[in-house]
């Protein structure tokens, strides 16, 4: 990190801080020196943090600005910083009779920050002002303002931490990309049918329940017979997400001719409630019993990119709001920290006779979720498997949805 500001005083305190959230101060390089030097006093000391030594007054250049700002511009060029740290002046709440000076000064600044060949973080070294004005002019700018050093330094350490955990997870676990099979044709932009989704899951190691898609009746007539048991009977279209909500699930579906039954009521509640609707046909699978209903989806924020989300499943995660999140990528380590702060962890640890889940074979499912979703690359939206049915040692998938948008 490479600081400069006008408190020799500040400079002491960033330093600490610095020390504190385990950012690195390095000398400056050569040439950094000598081109600091050119607009500095004899008697100043050219260090990291920087102290503009009171120098940082308004001077002639285009436009008013501060020398610390003429400083930072010569700063950032430095090979040895991986960005830059200033702590700003307090800006007036209100519009000054003459704002030429404060105006002119926020531009540039805003131009020194967007040339920049490294990020450059400011602070404010007094409370921030969210009045109309000050805001404005930030706003204008282009410019963002953390609250205060010791804030600021510490949200730095965070993200520095966490780009070295990002580093090391790429170098152990790289992402697989997308294949236009599994993805990348403009025909999966917005919400792919759950067969698509299963499709895109499978080839990226998670262990999906056995389904076919049949377009006949007596298709899922003898699927009752030939799998011996109940199964599970959902409408399968890009455009029905949430299948239950239009009648389009039918579960325990134990014979020829409720199968058969079954399939017409699904057909007839996609064409009455989706009308708009192609229906590629109906999924079914075979019932899946006992064990516990997990939630693992991964969303993108629009600031921190793709985020993963963990917790328990199906009706459970609407009524509990018991989720664990992590910025992705994430190492199988942090996974397992992820389900065990959950407020289910007791669950998965086994209570009252129910076995224990094997977390080792859960945290591998869940990265290979994460594979899924980081595959999709900038088109991804939403990738979701509600539930995930664990039992024991067996994890299963029960159902996909997976929403894809244009690429950026």
């Amino acid at each position: 990190m490479g600081v400069v500001t006008s408190s020799g005083g500040g400079c002491n305190i960033i330093a600490d801080l610095a020390a504190v959230n385990g950012l690195d101060l390095p000398e400056w390089a050569p040439p950094t020196v000598d081109a600091l030097a050119e607009h500095l006093p004899p008697f100043a000391s050219i260090l990291n943090p920087l102290d503009t030594t009171g120098f940082g007054h308004a001077r002639a250049r285009p436009r008013p600005t501060k020398a610390e700002d003429d400083l930072m511009e010569i700063a950032v060029q430095d090979g040895g910083i991986d960005f830059m740290f200033t702590m700003m002046t307090p800006l007036p709440s209100s519009r000054p009779e003459d704002p030429a000076f404060i105006e002119s000064r926020l531009e540039i600044l805003g131009q020194i920050v967007r040339d920049a060949p490294v990020p450059v973080y400011l602070a404010s070294n007094t409370c921030l002002d969210l009045a109309d004005y000050p805001r404005g002019l930030l706003t204008a700018a282009g410019l963002h303002l953390l609250p205060g050093a010791d804030l600021a330094l510490k949200s730095m350490g965070h993200l520095m931490r966490w780009v070295d955990l990002r580093e090391s997870v790429l170098a152990d676990d790289p992402p697989a990309r997308a294949t236009p099979a599994h993805g990348s044709g403009p025909a999966l932009t917005g919400t792919w049918a759950e067969d698509e989704g299963r499709d895109l899951l499978a080839a990226h190691g998670v262990p999906v329940v056995p389904a076919v898609l049949v377009t006949d009746r007596r298709e899922a007539a003898r699927l009752v017979t030939e799998w011996g048991g109940p199964v599970a009977m959902k409408v399968c279209s890009r455009e029905i997400a949430h299948k239950s909500d239009i009648g389009g699930v039918v579960l325990g579906v134990d014979s020829p001719e409720a199968a058969e039954a079954a399939f017409d009521r699904i057909l007839a509640a996609a064409a009455t409630r989706v009308p708009e609707a192609t229906v590629r046909g109906v999924l079914v699978s075979p019932m899946r019993g006992g064990g516990l209903e997990m939630l693992i989806g991964v969303t993108r924020d629009p600031t921190l990119g793709p985020v993963l989300a963990v917790g328990l499943g199906g009706i459970w995660v609407e009524v509990l709001k018991d989720v664990s999140l992590r910025v992705l990528p994430v190492s199988p380590r942090a996974v397992k920290e992820m389900l065990l702060e959950l407020k289910a962890a007791p669950l998965l640890r086994g209570v009252r006779g129910v076995a224990p889940v094997d977390l080792d074979a859960l945290t591998e499912v869940i990265m290979a979720v994460t594979r899924a979703a980081l595959a999709l690359g900038d088109r991804l939206e939403t990738l979701e498997v509600n539930p995930l049915r664990v039992d024991g040692s067996v994890v299963e998938g029960l159902d996909a949805l997976v929403v894809t948008g244009e690429p950026s």
